[in-house]
């Protein structure tokens, strides 16, 4: 149901996302639970959904670095950075130290395309560095990297913790998988793929069996009030970490 409903989500990705001050995606209908309600209904128990696309994919040795981090008052970061290939740009700031990126290779050269390449603008990318709110106070901060991984891992760690009860580090023992929208490919990671691999190529997925570089690298932290304590920034709480291995 995960790999579908991703596959659902994708098409929109790439269909909309691009620079909004040139082509504002429409975000309040995309977010609307009715909007929801009618994709629900494409998504199949039986049958694997064909998925089409027109973003590259590529798998590229590791360039980015995602990472969770809070201190004692109560400030919380998720936080992710890319070069996107090897050195990035090739240009280093001077007296400071780091490399600029060269991100702007998910342009598209399509003209029709909201993505399509144009002066002064921002390109399609996959960084996402996700943090949780409830009742208008921090949660959790939540990264993971590996390209189009970044988003659908992010989603498969969140049903983990808030639907399925999972702690910060136990959703990251869980394993995972990365759907290639392009490729039409699911990469689960070998103890998934032992245990539903055969039923997803029944269905019609182009199942895998990968490492756990294939599903990216996660971090997380969530914040628990201490009992008793108000709310506020002078709060007592306490800190609960995940890291991948």
């Amino acid at each position: 149901m995960l790999v579908e409903a991703k596959k659902l989500a994708y098409a929109d990705l790439y269909a909309y996302n691009a620079d909004p001050e040139f082509n504002p995606p429409p975000i309040d209908r995309l977010l609307s639970p009715e909007y929801a309600r009618s994709l629900c209904s494409r998504v199949s128990a039986d049958q694997a959904a064909v998925t089409a696309g027109s973003v590259r994919e590529t798998r590229l040795p590791g360039d980015t670095i995602a990472l969770s981090t809070a201190d004692r008052f109560g400030n919380m970061v998720a936080w992710v950075n890319s070069n996107t290939g090897a050195f990035g740009s090739g240009i280093t700031v001077p007296g400071h130290g780091f490399v600029l990126h060269n991100r702007s290779a998910l342009f598209t050269l399509d003209p029709s395309h909201p993505n399509a390449i144009a002066p002064h603008k921002r390109p399609f990318n996959t960084l996402s560095a996700g943090f949780v709110m409830k009742d208008d106070r921090p949660l959790m901060s939540i990264t993971l990297m590996g390209g189009s991984m970044q988003a659908q891992g992010i989603g498969q760690m969140l049903v983990n913790v808030l639907n399925l009860g999972a702690n910060a580090h136990a959703s990251t023992d869980t394993a995972r998988f990365n759907h290639g929208q392009i490729s039409k490919t699911s990469w689960l990671e070998s103890p998934l793929f032992d245990i539903v691999g055969a039923k997803l190529l029944d269905k019609g997925h182009r199942a895998r069996s990968a490492a756990g570089d294939a599903v990216g690298g996660y971090q997380a932290i969530i914040v628990v009030p201490d009992a008793g304590q108000p709310a506020g920034a002078g709060a007592g709480r306490t800190y609960r970490a995940g890291s991948d291995h």
